[in-house]
This record gives C-alpha cells, structure tokens and sequence, in this order.
C-alpha cells in the first residue's frame, strides 16, 4: 500500500507533532490557571504546584494564620502611609553637603592616595580592628564630616 501524502507528512515532521501536543497541552493548562486571575497570586500560586504534582483538581490549602498575619504586619510597615523616622534634621543634612562640597577636592585627593597600595591589617585571620578601621576609612576630612553629623 502506497501511502498517501499527509500520512507521508506525519512521517517525515514530528515537529509537528509536538507543535500540536503543546498547544493541546497549553490549552489544558490555560483552562486549569487562567491567567493574570484577579491578582490572588497566592490561590494561583498553590493552584501552579498541585498541577506540578499532578493534582490538578484539588483545591488548594489555606495559607496558615501566622504567615497571613507576618505579612500584614510588614504591609503596615512598609506601606506608603508610614512614615520613616528620622535621627537627623534637614538643617544637619544641609551642614553635611556643604561641607563635602567645599572638602571635595581634598576628600578625592585623600581617597586617590591609597589606592592600590598594600595595607597592613595586622595577620590574616586575627587582624586588628583598628587597623582595618584605619585602612576601611582613609580620608580623614570625610571622617571629619560624618563624625560632625553623628
């Protein structure tokens, strides 16, 4: 039997085969998560893992009270209504910038200077603080300023 040319089609392009398995499948999956749902993310979330389970028709678990609850707690804190409290004045803040603006040639002078050169930190794995506090913070016009702000 000779065979005829769609069946030779089928023979010769399996990518057609698995063009439509997937678009089958895709439209199973469109069917069991609909996209961009009505933003309950953690209902679509849950619905995305059974189906990764191959438990496509179970519901999905309630979220436990204490994470319901953790996540309020960090909207309240985050939200934009909340205010950030504040250590330092807009008056402190204004002396600082002016400052680094007229030291900022000397504190990028100071800063070049100890660029790529060694520094001694006092042994590798039990340095000493204060060298490394030394080495960290070498521009002592900037250290200047910041100590003014504190």
């Amino acid at each position: 039997m000779i065979p005829t040319a769609a069946q030779a089609q089928w023979r010769t392009a399996p990518d057609a085969l698995f063009l439509i398995f997937a678009t089958i499948c895709g439209l199973i999956l469109l069917a069991l998560i609909p996209p961009l749902a009505g933003g309950n993310e953690t209902f679509n979330f849950q619905r995305v893992a059974g189906i990764a389970a191959f438990h496509p028709l179970i519901e999905p678990a309630e979220v436990p009270k204490g994470v319901t609850q953790l996540l309020d707690a960090a909207h309240a804190q985050f939200s934009p209504q909340t205010t950030i409290p504040m250590h330092y004045t807009g008056a402190q803040f204004a002396t600082l910038a002016k400052t680094l603006t007229e030291n900022e040639a000397t504190i990028v002078a100071e800063l070049n200077a100890v660029q790529g050169k060694p520094v001694d930190i006092g042994g590798y794995y039990h340095a000493n603080a204060e060298l490394i506090s030394k080495a960290m913070r070498p521009s002592a016009t900037l250290n200047a300023a910041i100590a003014a702000l504190v």
